[in-house]
């Protein structure tokens, strides 16, 4: 079983007094099969007295590799703010509904910055502005608890949240662009409690949206366990997560692509581990037999 040598490993690492277990990068809780999250914000839901409510707000988080994306806006309505990777550009579109083009004012916690804008195409009114990746400015409108306040030619300021939505696409649009996983076999060894070691082999049958996953374990000098099911796959944080699930139950594992001809492992409740980083799976030409 997987869980067996993460298991193992995990505790070997504590043994050896190594670097703790880091919770940094953490997927969001969501379903491995959604295309799309939705993050709420009960805080744009403005008071009244005597009068209806308007919809309430909230980012959603579209899920595209080649063009991640996020939008502020109520259900069924025009976001009145966006952010779209354009990673052939090494850009981030900046854009807001409704105004007129001629400047995009962001105020990230007191602090401002301006950017210039155009109109967008089409028959959808707003405008557009550009900024490429390092831009300091998208890091302080990631960071967690940000408070923003967009501003136009006209038209009153809006005020909204940052953080894990637009972390979310300027990590995913900032990340190196990894190639299909389907059909490829990873390579690779852990360490091992109570043997020399752990070769492990995990191959791919086909494209994970889902797809299958053959899973072996080599103990030196004990002997293989192999296991099969489905792999899906998860929202990314800065590379595509994988979630394995084996056909005769057990814990479910999770994986991370972090290069095209990477992968390491995560920990069983999902988080990034710099420990298990420092043994990860080597993309090779096998195939599924």
């Amino acid at each position: 079983m997987m869980t067996r040598a993460v298991a193992a490993m995990f505790a070997l690492i504590a043994l050896a007094g190594c670097d703790r277990l880091s919770s940094d990068g953490r997927s969001n809780a969501v379903s491995p099969a959604e295309a799309e999250v939705r993050l709420d914000d009960p805080e744009a839901m403005a008071e009244t007295a005597n009068t209806t409510a308007p919809a309430p707000m909230s980012w959603t988080v579209h899920h595209d590799p080649e063009s991640p994306a996020a939008s502020y806006g109520a259900s069924g309505a025009q976001p009145v703010f966006a952010l779209r990777c354009d990673r052939a550009a090494g850009q981030i579109a900046l854009i807001r509904g409704g105004g007129a083009p001629g400047g995009l004012g962001i105020a990230v916690d007191g602090a401002d910055k301006r950017y210039e804008s155009r109109p967008l195409r089409g028959d959808v009114t707003g405008f557009e502005a550009r900024t490429p990746l390092d831009d300091p400015w998208l890091d302080r409108m990631s960071a967690g608890g940000a408070r923003l306040t967009l501003s136009a030619n006209d038209g009153q300021p809006i005020d909204i949240i940052g953080g894990p939505a637009i972390r979310r696409v300027v990590s995913a649009c900032r990340a190196p662009k990894v190639e299909p996983i389907d059909g490829a076999t990873f390579t690779g060894a852990l360490p091992c409690a109570d043997c020399p070691g752990i070769d492990v082999t995990l191959t791919f049958q086909d494209a994970v949206q889902p797809g299958r996953y053959r899973l072996v374990f080599r103990y030196r000098e004990r002997g293989t366990i192999t296991t099969e099911g489905n792999a899906t796959a998860a929202p990314p944080d800065v590379g595509p997560v994988y979630r394995l699930a084996p056909d005769k139950g057990g814990e479910i594992s999770w994986i991370e692509q972090v290069r095209p001809d990477i992968i390491v492992f995560r920990t069983p409740d999902n988080f990034r581990s710099d420990a298990m980083a420092r043994y990860p799976l080597t993309r090779t030409q096998g195939q599924v037999q």
